[in-house]
């Protein structure tokens, strides 16, 4: 296994994502095509009122604009933060439904050959 050593002590954290990723590589070399592996540190400010701000480079990268949702989620104490997917829903009154319900009602006599039918398929 040819593992990169780093050449100033000061490197190693900066280097440990190479690492790890040589390192994956090199035991599941699919790994490396199917995860792309990044890593961003930077302190963030929080607010007086509990507000952050999210680094532009990171909103750019991942497509994040203003009025998104994301996702916080606390993992063991850690602050985890994701994109999510909305998908808008649409309301419908009860009157919209009532009048839909009566629509798609059916007359007697259908509903009656239509049982007929199904229990003949029995």
């Amino acid at each position: 296994m040819n593992v990169r050593q780093s050449k100033k002590p000061d490197e190693g954290s900066a280097n440990l994502t190479s690492l790890i990723a040589d390192f994956l590589h090199y035991v599941y070399p699919a790994f490396t095509h199917s995860y792309r592996i990044t890593s961003m540190q930077e302190n963030i400010i929080v607010s007086s009122r509990g507000q952050i701000t999210l680094p532009a480079t990171l909103r750019k990268r991942l497509g994040i604009k203003p009025g998104d949702v994301i996702i916080m989620e606390d993992r063991n104490g850690e602050i985890i933060l994701k994109p999510a997917a909305v998908l808008e829903i649409e309301l419908y009154t009860d009157v919209q439904i009532e009048r839909w319900d009566e629509e798609d009602r059916l007359e007697s006599s259908e509903r009656e050959r239509i049982l007929r039918k199904l229990n003949k398929r029995k």
